[in-house]
């Protein structure tokens, strides 16, 4: 819920708090006076005082900004690469998952597909790409084919598929889980490739 809007403080008479809440630097706000003792004790440089409040923020702004991420993400659980075992399958090729990892291939526009039987850990691998994805702010979305291609069928049905069709087209990552699993229609077929199309 967002904070309620603060009145604008007049700078001769508010004090240091009030003025950093204004500014929206709330954890300055509760934190300054614990930095100014360790700044006494430390005999921190001004400079050094000024970074240490500014760091503190600019971690707090990082944190919000990769928890709204891995919110709008959708993940069913959150997967890393630390958790995942390439010992098993052997087939898995461990080089090629680590630069994916690097999301290279956002940059140079490509997409990324894990083929295999299911048990294999394609759907592992791929959300441990999107959670490193939403912790280095790239707007990601997970879904299954099927979601997404009943989604798109609803929202033609009553005339919203423009609209719908954004939902899978604007996160620079895009994860499409179940490929294959369910098979398609011929209008389901259609519309997963518009997707795929409009993407590129």
């Amino acid at each position: 819920m967002p904070r309620a809007p603060l009145p604008t403080p007049d700078p001769d008479k508010a004090d240091l708090k009030e003025l950093l809440r204004f500014l929206g630097l709330y954890k300055s706000a509760e934190n300054y006076p614990a930095q100014i003792e360790a700044a006494e004790k430390g005999n921190w440089s001004h400079l050094k005082f000024l970074e240490a409040i500014v760091s503190e923020e600019a971690a707090l702004k990082r944190e919000r900004s990769i928890r709204a991420r891995l919110d709008q993400a959708r993940f069913p659980t959150i997967k890393t690469i630390d958790s995942f075992d390439f010992a098993f399958p052997k087939s898995i090729q461990r080089g090629k998952v680590l630069a994916a990892l690097s999301l290279q291939f956002l940059d140079r526009q490509e997409g990324f597909i894990f083929m295999g039987p299911p048990g294999t850990g394609k759907s592992h691998l791929a959300q441990a790409i999107g959670y490193a994805a939403c912790l280095r702010g790239t707007r990601t979305l997970w879904t299954t084919a099927v979601d997404m291609v009943n989604y798109l069928q609803a929202a033609a049905a009553d005339r919203s598929l423009h609209q719908a069709l954004k939902t899978y087209t604007s996160p620079r990552l895009l994860i499409c889980d179940e490929v294959g699993y369910l098979p398609f229609d011929q209008r389901g077929a259609d519309l997963f490739f518009q997707v795929i199309s409009a993407r590129y």
